[in-house]
């Protein structure tokens, strides 16, 4: 779990880093809120609570004082959740005392009161509420809904896609699929817009494929380069050897296939996913019998988003069954002699 910490005292970072450590918490030190802000909007779905020291600093040459400082912080906080529409949970993290100020805890606002009303204190000391805090940020940044996905309802799958070590995009699109399903809030009238990039999570797990060896770099590219057939590769994982035109196959490359990957069931869904969810960039030219008319079709269904959620928990389950088969089959060279190109 992510955590943005506005701290300038250096000397205690690798400490308290370490402390928070085994409650699953990952503090990420920033020793002013210009650096720390900056973190926060890059990649802001990835944090899950923010830890701020009272007496910091606003950017690397101010002066550390809490009555600037956590005005200008908080309220620039609750703009970016607003604008976010996701509040992330922030804390106050300090020593106290006469040096800061003898009301600085007024300029703590009310709106922690939504996640931490619990606490009696508008703040916690870093001389005897350290351990409180770790556990109750984990408690209370718990109730973010990317958060639940990736550790109460999907941990499996987003664990595999980190362990895979899959494109970042992988995670993003998952995401983007699960959410409406789980939270109305999330729902967008445009969730069916998503078609597309299920063929691109397809995309970068067949690429994960050619890197551990178990396709060929050349199978439906320009000499390993350009765009990724996925039909073509699904065929080849279901030990179907692809039809490759000769425009798309200058080199005439003719295809050994010693094993078959794909198990039956996940041979037929990936097909399925291509052809609903496929361009022709991404599948080749198809016959008439072959195209799908997802316009007409979402139409007459009156853009259920039910179709796209099926095909949803298909690709987890194809990341999962990936996960597994390459753990056991994690050497390359002994993949690459499953398969042989010939030209």
């Amino acid at each position: 779990m992510k955590v943005l910490w506005i701290e300038d005292i250096k000397e205690i970072h690798d400490t308290y880093r370490m402390e928070a450590e085994p409650y699953g918490l990952l503090l990420n030190p920033y020793t002013n809120w210009e650096d720390g802000k900056k973190a926060l909007l890059e990649d802001y779905d990835d944090w899950s609570a923010i830890i701020l020291d009272a007496k910091c600093k606003l950017n690397p040459t101010s002066p550390d004082k809490a009555s600037s400082f956590l005005p200008q912080v908080l309220s620039d906080l609750s703009g970016i959740c607003a604008e976010k529409k996701r509040v992330i949970p922030w804390f106050i993290l300090s020593a106290g005392g006469a040096e800061i100020g003898q009301d600085w805890d007024d300029f703590i606002t009310s709106s922690r009161l939504a996640w931490d009303a619990d606490w009696k204190k508008k703040y916690y000391s870093k001389n005897t509420d350290r351990i409180t805090l770790y556990e109750r940020i984990l408690k209370k940044a718990s109730v973010s809904h990317i958060l639940q996905l990736k550790t109460i309802y999907y941990k499996d799958l987003y664990d595999a896609i980190d362990d895979l070590k899959l494109d970042k995009e992988v995670e993003v699109i998952m995401t983007k699929l699960l959410l409406p399903i789980h939270f109305q809030e999330d729902t967008s009238v445009n969730y069916n817009d998503l078609f597309p990039r299920c063929n691109k999570v397809l995309e970068y797990i067949f690429r994960s494929m050619i890197f551990h060896g178990i396709l060929p770099p050349s199978l439906g590219n320009k000499s390993g380069r350009g765009d990724l057939n996925l039909t073509w590769a699904s065929k080849f994982l279901s030990g179907i050897k692809p039809d490759i035109p000769r425009r798309e196959n200058p080199n005439k490359s003719k295809f050994e296939i010693r094993k078959t990957i794909f198990p039956l069931v996940v041979s037929k869904f990936v097909e399925f996913i291509c052809n609903v969810s496929g361009s022709e960039k991404h599948t080749g030219k198809r016959s008439e019998k072959e195209v799908y008319d997802m316009k007409s079709y979402l139409k007459a269904t009156k853009c259920s988003p039910y179709l796209l959620r099926s095909i949803t928990y298909q690709l987890a389950d194809l990341i999962l069954w990936y996960k597994d088969y390459l753990d056991k089959n994690p050497d390359k060279k002994e993949n690459e002699c499953y398969w042989e190109e010939k030209t």
